[in-house]
Protein backbone atom coordinates (compact mmCIF):
# COMPACT_ATOMS: atom_id res chain seq x y z
CA UNK A 1 0.00 0.00 0.00
CA UNK A 2 1.48 3.30 -1.12
CA UNK A 3 1.04 6.30 1.12
CA UNK A 4 0.48 9.70 -0.45
CA UNK A 5 2.86 11.38 1.98
CA UNK A 6 5.65 9.04 0.79
CA UNK A 7 4.96 9.87 -2.86
CA UNK A 8 5.06 13.60 -2.15
CA UNK A 9 8.25 13.24 -0.08
CA UNK A 10 10.09 11.23 -2.76
CA UNK A 11 9.04 13.61 -5.55
CA UNK A 12 10.20 16.57 -3.46
CA UNK A 13 13.56 14.83 -2.96
CA UNK A 14 13.81 14.50 -6.76
CA UNK A 15 13.33 18.27 -7.18
CA UNK A 16 9.63 18.41 -8.09
CA UNK A 17 7.01 20.55 -6.34
CA UNK A 18 3.97 18.27 -5.92
CA UNK A 19 0.64 19.87 -5.09
CA UNK A 20 -0.92 18.15 -2.09
CA UNK A 21 -4.14 16.17 -2.56
CA UNK A 22 -3.51 16.04 -6.33
CA UNK A 23 -2.48 12.47 -7.05
CA UNK A 24 -4.56 9.53 -8.26
CA UNK A 25 -4.05 6.03 -9.64
CA UNK A 26 -4.25 5.62 -13.43
CA UNK A 27 -3.60 3.08 -16.17
CA UNK A 28 -3.11 3.65 -19.86
CA UNK A 29 -6.44 3.63 -21.71
CA UNK A 30 -7.29 0.58 -23.82
CA UNK A 31 -7.53 2.63 -27.01
CA UNK A 32 -4.14 4.19 -26.41
CA UNK A 33 -2.08 1.39 -28.00
CA UNK A 34 0.21 3.66 -30.02
CA UNK A 35 0.97 5.87 -27.05
CA UNK A 36 1.51 2.81 -24.84
CA UNK A 37 3.94 1.30 -27.32
CA UNK A 38 5.71 4.66 -27.60
CA UNK A 39 5.99 5.01 -23.82
CA UNK A 40 7.15 1.42 -23.43
CA UNK A 41 9.98 2.01 -25.87
CA UNK A 42 10.78 5.50 -24.60
CA UNK A 43 10.32 5.04 -20.86
CA UNK A 44 10.27 1.29 -20.16
CA UNK A 45 6.75 1.41 -18.72
CA UNK A 46 4.77 -1.79 -19.15
CA UNK A 47 1.39 -1.21 -20.81
CA UNK A 48 -0.93 -2.35 -18.04
CA UNK A 49 1.16 -1.13 -15.15
CA UNK A 50 -0.52 0.90 -12.45
CA UNK A 51 0.72 4.49 -12.33
CA UNK A 52 0.37 7.46 -10.01
CA UNK A 53 -0.60 10.70 -11.74
CA UNK A 54 0.68 13.62 -9.65
CA UNK A 55 0.05 17.29 -10.42
CA UNK A 56 3.09 19.43 -9.61
CA UNK A 57 3.55 23.21 -9.87
CA UNK A 58 4.75 23.15 -13.48
CA UNK A 59 4.29 19.59 -14.76
CA UNK A 60 2.28 16.38 -14.60
CA UNK A 61 4.20 13.36 -13.38
CA UNK A 62 3.41 9.71 -14.15
CA UNK A 63 5.05 7.35 -11.66
CA UNK A 64 5.05 3.60 -12.31
CA UNK A 65 4.46 1.75 -9.05
CA UNK A 66 7.10 -0.86 -8.21
CA UNK A 67 6.98 -4.08 -6.22
CA UNK A 68 10.09 -3.67 -4.09
CA UNK A 69 9.94 0.11 -3.65
CA UNK A 70 7.35 2.86 -3.83
CA UNK A 71 7.86 3.69 -7.50
CA UNK A 72 10.36 3.20 -10.27
CA UNK A 73 12.52 6.36 -10.24
CA UNK A 74 14.16 5.38 -13.54
CA UNK A 75 10.90 5.49 -15.48
CA UNK A 76 9.22 8.70 -14.35
CA UNK A 77 7.33 10.44 -17.15
CA UNK A 78 7.32 14.23 -16.90
CA UNK A 79 4.83 16.27 -18.94
CA UNK A 80 5.57 20.02 -18.60
CA UNK A 81 2.47 22.24 -18.62
CA UNK A 82 4.08 24.23 -21.44
CA UNK A 83 3.85 21.16 -23.71
CA UNK A 84 0.18 20.44 -23.02
CA UNK A 85 -2.23 21.63 -25.71
CA UNK A 86 -5.44 20.17 -24.26
CA UNK A 87 -6.78 17.96 -21.48
CA UNK A 88 -10.18 16.32 -21.94
CA UNK A 89 -11.89 14.30 -19.21
CA UNK A 90 -14.86 12.07 -20.00
CA UNK A 91 -16.72 9.51 -17.96
CA UNK A 92 -18.17 6.06 -18.55
CA UNK A 93 -19.88 3.72 -16.10
CA UNK A 94 -16.68 2.54 -14.46
CA UNK A 95 -13.85 4.99 -15.19
CA UNK A 96 -12.88 8.54 -15.92
CA UNK A 97 -10.94 8.79 -19.18
CA UNK A 98 -8.22 11.44 -19.25
CA UNK A 99 -6.93 12.47 -22.67
CA UNK A 100 -3.79 14.61 -22.58
CA UNK A 101 -2.80 16.13 -25.90
CA UNK A 102 0.76 17.46 -26.09
CA UNK A 103 2.61 18.91 -29.05
CA UNK A 104 4.21 15.48 -29.64
CA UNK A 105 1.65 12.86 -28.66
CA UNK A 106 -1.73 11.94 -27.24
CA UNK A 107 -1.79 10.14 -23.89
CA UNK A 108 -5.00 8.42 -22.83
CA UNK A 109 -5.33 7.37 -19.21
CA UNK A 110 -8.12 5.73 -17.23
CA UNK A 111 -8.79 6.07 -13.54
CA UNK A 112 -11.47 4.20 -11.58
CA UNK A 113 -14.35 6.15 -10.13
CA UNK A 114 -14.19 6.30 -6.38
CA UNK A 115 -17.72 4.93 -5.99
CA UNK A 116 -17.23 2.11 -8.49
CA UNK A 117 -18.84 -0.93 -6.84
CA UNK A 118 -17.05 -3.37 -9.12
CA UNK A 119 -13.72 -1.88 -8.07
CA UNK A 120 -14.64 -2.27 -4.41
CA UNK A 121 -15.53 -5.92 -4.88
CA UNK A 122 -12.51 -6.77 -7.03
CA UNK A 123 -10.19 -4.65 -4.89
CA UNK A 124 -7.58 -4.61 -7.64
CA UNK A 125 -6.75 -0.94 -8.07
CA UNK A 126 -7.95 1.12 -5.14
CA UNK A 127 -6.26 -1.23 -2.66
CA UNK A 128 -2.91 0.32 -3.67
CA UNK A 129 -4.13 3.67 -2.35
CA UNK A 130 -5.28 2.38 1.03
CA UNK A 131 -3.35 3.90 3.89
CA UNK A 132 -4.75 1.60 6.54
CA UNK A 133 -5.97 -1.98 6.81
CA UNK A 134 -9.65 -1.05 7.19
CA UNK A 135 -9.73 1.20 4.10
CA UNK A 136 -10.79 4.23 6.12
CA UNK A 137 -8.18 6.41 4.40
CA UNK A 138 -7.78 5.98 0.65
CA UNK A 139 -5.92 8.82 -1.07
CA UNK A 140 -7.16 7.94 -4.56
CA UNK A 141 -10.77 8.18 -3.45
CA UNK A 142 -10.09 11.30 -1.35
CA UNK A 143 -8.12 13.09 -4.12
CA UNK A 144 -10.10 12.10 -7.20
CA UNK A 145 -12.39 15.13 -7.61
CA UNK A 146 -9.69 17.63 -6.62
CA UNK A 147 -7.21 16.10 -9.07
CA UNK A 148 -9.71 16.01 -11.96
CA UNK A 149 -10.57 19.67 -11.26
CA UNK A 150 -6.85 20.49 -11.13
CA UNK A 151 -6.30 18.83 -14.51
CA UNK A 152 -9.14 20.88 -16.04
CA UNK A 153 -7.58 24.09 -14.70
CA UNK A 154 -4.05 23.51 -16.06
CA UNK A 155 -4.79 25.34 -19.32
Amino acid sequence: MAKEIDIVRELTELGYSPISNSCILVKFGAEDFISKASNLLKNGIINDKLLVLQICNSELILLPLALNKLFDRDNIVEIPFSEIKNIDITSDLVNYNIEILTYDEEIILQTPKANNLMEKFLNNTLVFAQEDFWNQKNWHRDNLENTLDGLKNIL
